[in-house]
């Protein structure tokens, strides 16, 4: 490729590109108007969004509320905000878990995430495996990365 086409690497990276592109669109076709999937809420999500937006709620009519009224909605905010805070308890405790056995044990934790990986490839390279089974084949493998 080097003597073939005259310029800098850049410019022949971008016709090599280019060539790449027409050959792959022509063979496969262009994909238009294809758009991006909706990103829905999750059940966690929605319910603070709620609590978010009644505590709005509750600071408004705070503000327009007479001061009989304001002690009976600052019960509700403490109540939503005591809500707001254990929400995000079990995200926060389970980030802070993870970091801790990261610093804990390296290897093992990045095993935990390449497990499936390797019993997916433990399944390709031996069918009649099982993943319920607790012993490997006699046989022994390399998986590399």
């Amino acid at each position: 490729m080097r003597k073939t086409f005259p310029g800098t690497e850049e410019a022949k990276l971008n016709l090599f590109l280019e060539i790449l592109y027409e050959k792959c669109s022509r063979r496969f076709d262009e994909v238009t108007g294809r758009k991006a999937p909706i990103k829905t809420k999750g059940r966690r999500e929605k319910e603070t969004d709620d609590l978010v937006a009644s505590r709005r709620q509750l600071c408004r009519r705070w503000r327009k509320a007479e001061e009989r009224e304001k002690e009976g909605l600052k019960d509700l905010w403490d109540d939503i905000k005591v809500k707001l805070a254990s929400g995000g308890q079990s995200k926060r405790k389970r980030k802070e878990r993870d970091r801790a056995n990261f610093f804990k044990n390296s290897f093992q934790f990045a095993c935990g995430f390449l497990s499936m990986y390797y019993s997916l490839s433990v399944m390709l390279l031996y069918p009649s495996y099982s993943l319920l089974s607790t012993s490997f084949p006699s046989q022994s493998f390399n998986v590399t990365l």
